[in-house]
């Protein structure tokens, strides 16, 4: 769904879009086992542009914001809040996972003065992304500038930060199912079956699940300071 907002605090005319998804994810140490066989899965996949996010420390595994800031564009904002999580799940034979349900808010403000405060998390990300679609029971792959009614996307992204001015790396794969909201769970099942298929040696257990927010806030314990917003 996506409304045109007149009232935002973010600005007149910002564009707002609420979706709910389903979603399972993992992080992983960059020098680790499990990185290198997530490159090995995503090797014939072309990164995309690299982009930076911000996302604010809330201290909280529930609620999740971020903003991207670009140069001469406006800010994309997005505030995301769990709705459930169904615990560990096995969703292959060599995955684990904790699967959760999210309904996420997307702004586009187009406030020149947009400026925010609090601590935040600068992650500088290179994301390779595979798409499926799902009808009638069939999964198939298809373009990722596709927009199939129903599908996941399934994705690598390589994450570079700091903490207090030490450089630092990681890896997350994730799978976010997108469609009715009353399939997702399906979609979500039935995708992560075809996907990992082809995975090779990659093994992810319940252990390196966690959503962004989670792995966030364990991040955060290792900051001694503070850095202001974008």
């Amino acid at each position: 769904m996506t409304a045109r907002c007149d009232w935002c605090l973010f600005g007149k005319g910002a564009t707002m879009e609420i979706r709910s998804s389903i979603e399972v994810r993992w992080f992983v140490d960059d020098a680790s086992a499990e990185a290198k066989a997530a490159r090995a899965w995503f090797r014939d996949v072309a990164p995309q542009s690299k982009r930076e996010d911000h996302y604010l420390l809330t201290g909280r595994n529930d609620v999740g914001f971020k903003a991207r800031v670009e140069e001469g564009l406006p800010a994309k904002l997005e505030t995301k809040f769990l709705l459930g999580s169904l615990g560990p799940a096995l969703l292959h034979e060599r995955f684990v996972g904790h699967i959760e349900r999210w309904r996420k808010l997307s702004l586009t403000a187009t406030d020149p003065e947009l400026e925010a405060n609090g601590k935040w998390l600068r992650l500088t990300k290179t994301r390779r992304l595979r798409k499926l679609a799902y009808e009638d029971g069939v999964v198939r792959p298809v373009d990722v500038v596709d927009n199939p009614a129903a599908g996941c996307g399934v994705e690598m992204t390589e994450l570079a930060f700091e903490i207090d001015g030490t450089s630092q790396r990681a890896i997350t794969v994730g799978l976010d199912a997108f469609g009715p909201e009353s399939m997702l769970l399906e979609v979500l099942l039935r995708t992560c079956t075809v996907a990992f298929e082809s995975s090779a040696s990659l093994e992810l257990g319940f252990a390196q699940s966690e959503s962004y927010p989670t792995w966030l806030a364990r991040t955060a314990s290792k900051l001694s300071s503070s850095p202001r917003g974008p």
